[in-house]
């Protein structure tokens, strides 16, 4: 089931309305995409203001990121018809970021 604007709370409504609006107003955007909840609805939002070629989802793929979850994060992004991009990267060269 999807939620319609008319179904949230008043300060929820309020929140995404602002969030479209300060999208909207950047007018191009990019997005961290991690896979979680937060970033996957920040970029929903942002694809759905600003469309694929001004809101673009940018993949840190390293080796604190499954195999798993990075597929499934391109595959969300296919399937959503959302500009996705990759940059690969060592956290673990990051000095103590793993200390």
């Amino acid at each position: 089931m999807t939620a319609t604007i008319a179904s949230l709370r008043p300060a929820t409504a309020e929140k995404l309305e602002r969030l479209r609006a300060a999208f909207a107003q950047k007018g191009r955007v990019l997005t961290a995409l991690s896979g979680g909840v937060d970033s996957t609805l920040c970029h929903k939002i942002a694809h759905d203001v600003l469309g694929y070629e001004n809101a673009i989802a940018v993949t840190a793929k390293s080796e604190t990121l499954t195999a798993r979850e990075f597929e499934e994060i391109c595959a969300l992004c296919k399937a959503q018809g959302w500009n996705h991009r990759v940059i690969e990267y060592s956290e673990l060269d990051i000095p103590n970021y793993a200390a």
